[in-house]
């Protein structure tokens, strides 16, 4: 008794020493990928990561007024990114990414100039050398491509026109050495539809979700097309709806069981106030739960989204009005609530496409710099789920010890606790496990998320923004 009473003791005087708040986004290194000082561009889709961790990143240059050369670089875990390699010049600025997870082969939609308007092109790496595929040589307007991977089955939607002459979605699906192609004839663009900016997300099992502006002029919303199985030409539509009267852009990432994870931006009109929203589909549902304000204290234009486990990342540059204001955030719900933090936000940076890898680290390409010499970066994160050491936290509160849960499981009770879940960190900052919250009260085992016994010692527990240290004790 007299040791367990020591113990204590010394623990508390360990953590009174140490202020403590969990990180956000904290840059630990920039890379450059490039020297020109030709004007660039990036889209949401330009960075992507594959299962070995290489890193994958397009960008445009604009050569001359009417003409912007397409590049590519990789950088493979603990190397250097690549020279840049030239893929194609287009017509416009914007190229979009898809990679292999496992093979690490490259997937580009962009486009070009056709005898009248453009047209959708596609290039990829697969055999070894670029190759590359006009999908569209028509007397429409093709434009605003975006991609999707999933195993090697490709998947490319863009903005077209009809016979009727009205702005639709058109969707391509590469599978067995043959494009398939329709036109939605359910998608509704409005009079406006080169706005629609679609963003298409492949589930595991295959099912392409399209999610794009539609409706008419100053009733934007963001519609949401699926299918029902892989290169199935039957979709199903629906209409979502955020705290904003007008929605313009929007990403989305599908898991499996219809389970969807969307972020969208808008305003109530001339660009007052710009907000950024967030909205989640249940497993197994086609409803939509009501949405969730993700930077409501700041006008925000969405520019990357990324996930790490159940946890959304954003980033979105601030808007004054209707102006960008070429400053870079970043925005999350992984601790509780949606806490934003600063990226780059130096008046100017744009875009922002987001990568997390295996380990918990971002990784966001940026423009940056002025106009007539601008570069491309990749700024990296340190790991999403650690703590950082600051002094503006006040010290944590030290809760008494607690007994080896192979005994008796811990319990915590909580007070007003707003999320559904906790998370246990080692004083290192490690994520231990993520711990499901029941009438204010969590049970633990004593084990990691790998299901292995942790060791006596010190131990965080964070919920909403509120942390609190105990003690593990034989």
């Amino acid at each position: 008794m007299k040791w367990l009473k020591l113990s204590v003791k010394f623990f508390v005087i360990i953590i009174m020493m140490t202020v403590i708040t969990f990180a956000q986004w904290t840059t630990i290194s920039i890379d450059t990928l490039t020297t020109s000082t030709y004007q660039k561009r990036l889209t949401m889709q330009s960075l992507a990561i594959d299962n070995i961790q290489t890193l994958h990143a397009i960008w445009t240059e604009r050569l001359t007024t009417s003409v912007a050369r397409i590049y590519y670089s990789q950088k493979p875990i603990g190397s250097s990114w690549t020279v840049p390699q030239p893929i194609a010049d287009s017509t416009s600025l914007d190229p979009t990414l898809a990679v292999e997870p496992i093979s690490g082969k490259v997937h580009i939609a962009y486009t070009v100039s056709g005898a009248q308007y453009d047209d959708v092109c596609y290039a990829t790496n697969r055999s070894g050398t670029w190759q590359r595929t006009r999908l569209t040589n028509n007397s429409v307007y093709d434009h605003t491509p975006t991609i999707a991977v999933n195993d090697s089955i490709v998947h490319i939607a863009w903005i077209t026109t009809d016979a009727a002459s009205a702005y639709k979605i058109e969707y391509a699906y590469y599978a067995n050495g043959t494009w398939t192609q329709q036109i939605l004839a359910q998608s509704q663009l409005g009079g406006y539809g080169t706005g629609a900016a679609p963003f298409i997300s492949v589930s595991p099992s295959g099912v392409a979700h399209i999610v794009y502006r539609g409706g008419d002029y100053n009733y934007y919303h963001i519609h949401h097309a699926e299918n029902l199985h892989a290169g199935d030409t039957t979709w199903r539509f629906d209409t979502l709806y955020s705290a904003n009267v007008n929605d313009f852009s929007t990403a989305v990432i599908a898991r499996d069981f219809g389970e969807l994870f969307l972020a969208c931006s808008g305003n109530d009109g001339w660009g007052f106030p710009y907000r950024t929203c967030y909205l989640h589909r249940p497993p197994n549902s086609v409803s939509w739960e009501t949405y969730q304000l993700m930077t409501d204290t700041a006008s925000a234009s969405l520019r990357g989204m990324a996930m790490d486990g159940n946890f959304i990342h954003i980033t979105w540059e601030r808007i004054s009005g209707n102006i960008t204001t070429e400053k870079i955030y970043h925005c999350s719900n992984a601790w509780g609530g949606w806490l934003r933090s600063d990226i780059r936000t130096d008046g100017q940076t744009q875009y922002g496409a987001l990568v997390i890898d295996t380990s918990h680290k971002a990784y966001c390409l940026v423009v940056s710099g002025p106009t007539n010499s601008q570069q491309v970066y990749c700024i990296h994160s340190r790991p999403m789920n650690a703590i950082a050491e600051e002094s503006s936290i006040k010290i944590i509160n030290f809760h008494r010890p607690y007994p080896n849960p192979s005994r008796a499981p811990v319990r915590f009770q909580l007070t007003n606790c707003l999320v559904n879940v906790v998370k246990i960190f080692a004083l290192n900052g490690r994520l231990i496990v993520c711990l499901p919250v029941h009438n204010n009260q969590v049970i633990w085992n004593g084990v990691d998320t790998y299901g292995r016994k942790v060791p006596a010692s010190s131990y965080i527990c964070q919920y909403d923004r509120n942390v609190f240290g105990f003690v593990l004790i034989k």
